[in-house]
């Protein structure tokens, strides 16, 4: 069950202007992007080859719930 803490961030979630994120594949760590080039560029530098995972278009919006 999550904390309160959890529950209260989802409630009022803090502002930011960063859209995606990815977790690296060795590290673990979060990286975070603003726009979805850069979020492909994190994708390629972190988890490696954009085109072989998504050989088709993926808008932005489709990520986004």
């Amino acid at each position: 069950n999550p904390g309160i803490s959890a529950i209260r961030a989802t409630i009022y979630p803090e502002k930011s202007d960063y859209w995606y994120y990815l977790s690296a594949k060795d590290s673990g760590e979060t990286i975070f992007a603003k726009t979805y080039e850069e979020h492909k560029q994190n994708i390629e530098k972190y988890l490696g080859e954009w085109e072989e995972r998504y050989n088709k278009k993926i808008s932005p919006s489709s990520l986004r719930r």
